[in-house]
């Protein structure tokens, strides 16, 4: 699944998990500006369901989703051992409270709305941690 850019360079996939279309469809945006492959999915189950995730080198999710959460998201990646970088995006809770029983060995944590630099420098700073 591993994409080459125009130039030749390894494109790195990110996914992003957030169920307000307006919202995931900026962040795809944002982020495919700046040289990556985006997969978007607008629910945790909907990226259990039709996600490989060691084919995703960061993952972008909303905490508070519809049905399973973020964090039970996590949570379950964790389970399975499948371990990657994420950043945990919320807009209605402390930061503090988002990460109360998370194992956030490797989360970012970034309230909405968030400054697009940001953003930008957390996945960078993921994906250069991941090799």
């Amino acid at each position: 699944m591993d994409c080459k850019s125009e130039s030749g360079l390894e494109m790195q996939n990110v996914c992003i998990v957030e169920d307000d279309d307006a919202v995931r469809d900026a962040l795809a945006e944002l982020v495919e500006s700046d040289g990556y492959r985006v997969l978007s999915y607008a629910s945790a189950e909907e990226f259990v369901a039709g996600a490989d995730a060691t084919q995703v080198d960061v993952l972008i999710v909303d905490f508070r989703l519809p049905g399973m959460s973020g964090g039970e998201l996590l949570k379950r990646l964790n389970e399975r051992g499948m371990r990657l970088p994420v950043i945990l995006m919320t807009g209605h809770a402390d930061c503090d409270e988002v990460g109360l029983g998370l194992d956030v060995q490797d989360v970012s944590f970034l309230t909405k709305p968030c400054d697009p630099r940001r953003l930008l420098g957390l996945i960078g700073a993921a994906v250069d941690g991941k090799g």
